[in-house]
């Protein structure tokens, strides 16, 4: 799968605050995983100050995934899951996001809506 990252600041239409910062913006990135037939899978992970989360951080974690996640076939999202797990077990928001995208390509691969994929309305 090629993986692209795509980042921006989200600009909020009203302040977000809560007990320990106030904000305007919040930076994001989104995970792109492309097949090689050019379908895409999206995932999003936001950069956190309370739970240390650096947009730096984020960038140089999927760098470092970046050649497993090239090597990769997608045979299930549940095995991709479990893989991330044990390659990045202590960063769960880029593993939320990398589980998103890879979730949304797998359903886009079979032609499902993702929703529909996990059995929702």
């Amino acid at each position: 799968m090629n993986l692209h990252i795509h980042t921006f600041d989200l600009q909020l239409r009203h302040v977000f605050t809560i007990s320990h910062e106030s904000r305007r913006v919040q930076p994001s990135i989104i995970v792109e995983l492309q097949d090689k037939e050019g379908r895409s899978g999206f995932g999003e992970a936001v950069v956190t100050t309370y739970y240390g989360v650096t947009m730096a951080d984020m960038k140089a974690t999927l760098e470092q995934l970046r050649p497993w996640l090239e090597a990769y076939e997608l045979t299930s999202p549940e095995a991709f899951y479990a893989e991330l797990e044990t390659r990045i077990p202590d960063n769960s928001f880029v593993r939320c996001a990398l589980d998103v995208a890879a979730n949304d390509l797998w359903a886009r691969q079979h032609d499902q809506a993702l929703y529909a994929m996990w059995g929702l309305d």
